[in-house]
């Protein structure tokens, strides 16, 4: 970890961590676009650790609850190293006991924060790490605190006592409002996915049903006629036979019926009355 090459020795510190369904460099994309105005809690105590600040006329902590606090901590901290998508690394030298007119002695990256010694101050390091764990990804922030001097070492040690479970609440409340945003976007883009992907196949399953139903009604068509044709073309033999006996002289066709009669045809349901009662109609 960059906070490890940079600060492996440190007095005073604290980390947190939290799970988030989303890539490790979405998640990190998500803490530097978290706003106050999603941290009710940090607002409040920002508002309170900034009183003494405004009553002598002087700035406090961010107040502008829609810009991003990750902007607002770049004023005060300087962006030490970067790994995109694994780590932030950003720090500060001061004497950040001092409620009001603190010294920050200015520097400019991270060898000068490294090289830094003067007594009388605190240096602080801060990170954002994101590492991808069992398909999650655990987001995480630390802070370690090492001073220059034994004084400004006593002088911190009774300001951490104070700030540090604020400053916990602080830093897990900007976790959670990373972990919701770095989850909802990563949800959204699911979602357009999974849109993108099945309209194409209804599009497509629309144009094949277009293209084939034609063809399989003219397909059904065919058949019918085929089958039609068929049944017209197969042997009939009682129409023949009606035709037949419809063409004979009515002597012959009394004949034919005694015959038939005495055959067995009879006058009820068989064939035989169904020739007499036709042959009476024409």
């Amino acid at each position: 970890m960059l906070l490890d090459e940079l600060m492996p020795r440190y007095e005073f510190g604290g980390a947190h961590r939290i799970e988030v369904f989303a890539p490790p460099e979405r998640a990190l994309e998500a803490v530097k676009q978290v706003t106050p105005d999603e941290m009710p809690i940090a607002r409040l105590l920002f508002a309170l650790r900034s009183l003494p600040a405004h009553l002598v006329g002087k700035d406090g902590l961010p107040a502008d609850k829609t810009v991003a606090l990750y902007d607002h901590m770049a004023r005060r901290f300087v962006l030490l190293a970067e790994q995109p998508g694994q780590e932030i690394l950003v720090g500060r030298i001061g004497e950040l006991w001092k409620l009001v007119g603190g010294m920050s002695p200015a520097f400019r990256d991270a060898d000068g924060f490294a090289e830094f010694g003067e007594p009388g101050y605190a240096k602080v390091a801060a990170s954002f790490s994101a590492v991808s764990r069992d398909g999650l990804t655990e987001l995480c922030t630390e802070t370690r605190v090492l001073t220059t001097d034994p004084t400004s070492r006593r002088a911190f040690e009774r300001y951490w006592r104070v700030i540090q479970p604020w400053s916990g609440v602080i830093r897990r409340s900007w976790l959670r409002a990373a972990k919701r945003r770095a989850e909802s976007d990563t949800c959204a883009a699911v979602e357009v996915e999974s849109e993108s992907d099945e309209k194409p196949r209804a599009n497509g399953g629309l144009w094949v049903a277009r293209s084939i139903l034609p063809w399989v009604s003219v397909g059904a068509g065919a058949a019918k006629l085929i089958f039609l044709k068929d049944r017209l073309q197969a042997p009939m033999p009682w129409i023949e036979d009606f035709r037949h006996r419809r063409g004979r002289s009515p002597a012959h066709h009394g004949r034919s019926s005694e015959a038939h009669a005495s055959r067995g045809g009879g006058t009820g349901n068989g064939h035989g009355g169904w020739f007499r009662d036709t042959r009476q109609t024409w």
